[in-house]
């Protein structure tokens, strides 16, 4: 079966393909076209939809199944490297890195729910870097509009009653953005909005046998500002 968020990335994909299909394109590339360096900041706002499984009661194979959503909202800041490459008037590619500094901590009970403050866990989301590629079309003399899609890694921290834990998500980055060029001779500016859709984390409680399991989703929005050589 689809699971909802991957309805929702399907339908971000969707929305990014069908606005490229129908931009008008009318300029050259040479306005965006070359190595760069850029500062970036985002809001981010990450999600953990996920469930747990109670060993205490009784359910399906001994568990009591519960279901539930976690979230924050947070700034970050960060940078970016990279290359756009012409291909003809009206098209370019670019392949670049980013890195985002600043976690989230979200906290909650991956069993019962009962909030007792020696049973939760504090998840810690952190370092964000992506290595991405980034179709490009132009719209004006000056601007492009983008799709990107890239592998994103973060480090990752679980603490308070847990065992077996792991130390880094992986993940696949999907947006939409544009950039503009402006009068000032190599500097531009960019915009964009994006979802990174994170791989299945598995918490254990070390003091019990309840386990849960929980999908990392994060979007952002994000201003860029930067140098084109």
């Amino acid at each position: 079966a689809i699971t909802t968020k991957a309805k929702k990335l399907k339908a971000i994909i969707l929305a990014m393909l069908t606005t490229i299909a129908t931009s008008p394109a009318i300029a050259d590339m040479s306005a965006v076209s070359g190595p760069y360096m850029a500062v970036m900041g985002a809001v981010q706002g990450v999600e953990l939809d996920g469930t747990a499984c109670n060993k205490g009661s009784s359910g399906s194979d001994g568990c009591e199944i519960t279901a539930g959503s976690l979230g924050r909202v947070f700034g970050i800041a960060g940078g970016e490297i990279g290359w756009v490459v012409g291909l003809g008037d009206k098209f370019g590619i670019g392949i670049g890195g980013t890195y985002l500094a600043g976690d989230a901590s979200i906290e909650g009970d991956p069993g019962a729910g009962d909030a007792d403050p020696t049973e939760q866990i504090a998840v810690d989301i952190k370092n964000h870097w992506t290595v991405f590629v980034q179709p490009m079309i132009s719209i004006s003399d000056n601007s492009a509009l983008y799709i990107k899609y890239g592998h994103t890694e973060a480090d990752l921290e679980i603490t308070g009653d847990v065992k077996d834990t792991v130390n880094e998500l992986q993940g696949r980055t999907y947006a939409l953005g544009t950039r503009a060029a402006t009068s000032a001779g190599g500097l531009f500016m960019q915009m964009e909005a994006g979802a990174v859709d994170y791989d299945q984390l598995n918490i254990y409680r070390s003091s019990t046998a309840d386990t849960a399991t929980a999908d990392p989703l994060v979007a952002y929005g994000s201003l860029t500002l930067g140098y084109k050589f």
